[in-house]
């Protein structure tokens, strides 16, 4: 059985107009009045109809990702329900949702909004004509473009940060009696996303840490063509209460339904627990646009759907009712469908995006706009260390955020291990004693819950410093960044921003350890992202400097991995036993962002290494033993990976004869193929090579550096 979109429009008005009364029913005005419900109908028709004509003009390649809301129009009870507000990570069928919670903010108007989206407008008001998104800043919603669980950790984050913040005397983006909405489909909750999420949750309140989260599950019983085993949702969830309260609702009664929503909403914000809201609806029309039921559901299965309708549900409810009469609901039908066809005829003639740059202009949030969480006081609670001390890259780091905490009373650290501990390597020693579990908190281990809770805790403007134990532990939860709070600022015109910073000790030549988990030299997985920052200090002073630039850059926005070389994290030689060559001072001055650093003995030299992190350490002890035989190298340090100063770089590079790049990861996964192609086109009088790793996993022991970097083999490389 398969319907166009011309018949699917028709059928509707059809059922619609054919509605009669039949039997004696009831509006219990002490839980919603009459007029009241008369409102939500009209929000259902409204995102029917727009639904209905997108897939009109989808076939006139008008409109794109017709993802449909049909069947899931009982949702618009959860936007009245619920606070315009409360912060919302919606699910893609919530527009009868979005339309509902738009009435209560007069400067919207969110039938133009959702319209000016599905044909991609640059009128969009959220994307700017960048995809067919719900979100509006006004109405506390990100925008949400694909929802198969990935919003759920943040979800988590962003609950926990309103009571926090409120504990902290910060002034939250959240009001302090907010809660956090969720919602998602009910083939999302076998997700290891979403389980993580509920997990998280469930840890959460388990500890009697106030979390104020309702997880709205709207269960239509398939995801894209695969049934819901029976009663799956059910047995998953109530074993789960009271730690995460659990509620039901099917329906069959539109009194108690809402009351059940509103019961579920008031217990989250009284108790500042965790909701699971289960609500039983249907799903119409197949997954998408373009998707044929028929080929995997039975005609009975999908006309029992549609004899379930909500709409025709509510409409013959309120017939019943008296509340409204079948001429007027026919009126009521005319009028929003010549509303939104009149509408849809202007938006497809708005015009789109054309060039890169305006595609890409939000990408990075506009810089001249304040962080959101302006404190009321300032902790000023640091005292620099001695500038004639000495330093260690681990002893400088644990001064940084020393010194971080202190001055900004809205960072908060994030990870594993992190409290009493002090980190597997000490660099948070002495931080959790200072400023307390609010502000140093130790995970559960599961680096999606790290990563999600440091992303939704900065959409309330806290400050999140977020530690991942090992660099390959981030292939565990990479979604978080690449899929959710990169892509943040790019879909919302910079409306909203999740600024964060993450701390990953990594990358190899760690004596005694082995395997991709623990000695890992890859860093693609952060390169292939666009537009956030990718840190790599290689020494104390560098890397006091550019931790508190990543810091000043996340409050603007920005997402900044800062990527530390564990094998340096102590050391103190450079070339002999006791040396103390890679010692160095704290640096209280400021590191610039993409700023390189060169080292150069000699204003004669004819020769230049580009290398960073572990390469650094390796290429400086090359230039002073090639100094001692008279060679003379300079060596320029990238420091920032991915937006280093590119045209500095090649003015530097093409007074030198011969360029070695000098990359410690893999060479089939290395920098120095950007690094190549910027400075061998650009300098086509010198001979640019490349020295890298082995492409391959790193084993166990001395036999390690055979696969690796050596100082030896860059002294090979530069000697005449």
């Amino acid at each position: 059985m398969y319907l166009s979109a011309q018949e699917i429009h028709q059928d509707f008005h059809n059922r619609l107009r054919k509605l009669q009364l039949t039997q004696d029913e009831f509006i219990d005005e002490k839980i919603l009045p009459a007029k009241d419900w008369v409102e939500i109908l009209e929000t259902q028709i409204s995102s029917r109809i727009a639904d209905l004509y997108s897939r009109v003009y989808k076939t006139r390649d008008q409109t794109f990702y017709t993802i449909s809301s049909a069947g899931h129009e009982m949702m618009s009870l959860v936007g009245k329900a619920s606070r315009y507000n409360d912060l919302c990570y919606a699910h893609y069928r919530d527009a009868s949702f979005y339309l509902q919670r738009a009435l209560k903010v007069h400067e919207c108007n969110p039938l133009f909004d959702l319209i000016h989206s599905f044909v991609v407008s640059k009128s969009d008001q959220i994307s700017g004509g960048r995809h067919k998104v719900l979100g509006n800043a006004k109405l506390f919603m990100p925008p949400q473009t694909s929802t198969i669980a990935s919003h759920l950790p943040k979800a988590v984050g962003s609950a926990l940060s309103i009571p926090r913040s409120k504990d902290l005397k910060l002034v939250s983006y959240l009001p302090y009696d907010s809660v956090v909405t969720c919602h998602f489909g009910d083939a999302t909750l076998n997700h290891a996303t979403a389980l993580t999420a509920i997990n998280c949750a469930h840890w959460l309140s388990y500890n009697k840490v106030p979390t104020p989260i309702v997880f709205v599950c709207e269960d239509n019983e398939i995801g894209i063509s695969q049934k819901t085993t029976q009663g799956w949702i059910n047995e998953q969830m109530r074993g789960k209460d009271p730690h995460i309260k659990y509620f039901y609702v099917d329906f069959t009664d539109l009194n108690l339904a809402y009351q059940c929503i509103v019961n579920a909403y008031h217990f989250s914000r009284k108790n500042k627990r965790p909701v699971f809201l289960h609500l039983k609806m249907v799903r119409l029309y197949g997954h998408a646009g373009n998707d044929r039921e028929d080929l995997y559901r039975k005609k009975s299965d999908i006309l029992n759907d549609l004899a379930k309708d909500p709409i025709i549900q509510l409409s013959q409810w309120l017939i019943n009712s008296k509340a409204v009469t079948k001429q007027e609901l026919v009126s009521i039908l005319d009028r929003i469908d010549q509303q939104i066809l009149s509408i849809y005829e202007k938006a497809i003639k708005q015009p789109k995006l054309q060039s890169r740059n305006e595609i890409m202009a939000s990408l990075i949030p506009n810089f001249k706009k304040p962080a959101v969480n302006l404190v009321k006081h300032n902790l000023n609670n640091y005292q620099h260390p001695n500038p004639r001390e000495q330093y260690t890259l681990a002893q400088s780091l644990n001064q940084s955020l020393h010194e971080i905490l202190g001055k900004n009373p809205q960072a908060c650290l994030i990870g594993l291990d992190i409290g009493k501990k002090g980190g597997v390597y000490n660099i948070t020693s002495g931080l959790f004693k200072k400023f307390g579990p609010a502000r140093v908190m130790n995970a559960p281990l599961d680096e999606t819950t790290i990563l999600g809770t440091g992303i939704g805790m900065s959409l309330n403007g806290f400050l999140p410093i977020c530690e991942i134990q090992f660099l390959a532990y981030y292939h565990n939860a990479q979604d978080q960044i690449r899929g959710e709070a990169s892509t943040l600022s790019f879909f919302s015109q910079g409306q909203f921003q999740n600024g964060i910073v993450i701390r990953i000790p990594g990358l190899a030549y760690q004596e005694g350890l082995g395997g991709h988990f623990h000695n890992d030299n890859t860093l693609s997985v952060f390169r292939d992202i666009p537009a956030v920052i990718i840190a790599c200090p290689s020494n104390a002073k560098d890397a006091s400097a550019m931790l508190k630039t990543c810091v000043e850059q996340a409050k603007q926005g920005r997402i900044c991995f800062f990527i530390e070389p564990i094998a340096l994290y102590h050391k103190k030689d450079l070339l002999d036993e006791k040396d103390e060559k890679w010692l160095f001072e704290y640096n209280q001055e400021e590191i610039q962002l993409g700023q390189i650093k060169v080292y150069s003995h000699s204003k004669a030299s004819d020769q230049l290494i580009i290398t960073y992190g572990n390469g650094l350490y390796l290429s400086r002890q090359a230039q002073e033993k090639l100094n001692e035989r008279g060679i003379k190298i300079d060596v320029i340090d990238l420091r920032w990976l991915n937006c280093y100063q590119q045209e500095k770089l090649v003015e530097i590079a093409q007074k030198y004869k011969k360029i070695l790049i000098v990359d410690e990861c893999r060479e089939k996964a290395a920098l120095a193929d950007e690094l190549y192609r910027v400075i061998a086109s650009a300098c086509p009088q010198s001979t640019v090579t490349t020295l890298c790793s082995a492409d391959s996993f790193i084993s166990l022991g001395p036999s390690a550096k055979k696969l690796l970097v050596s100082t030896d083999e860059i002294i090979e490389r530069i000697s005449p």
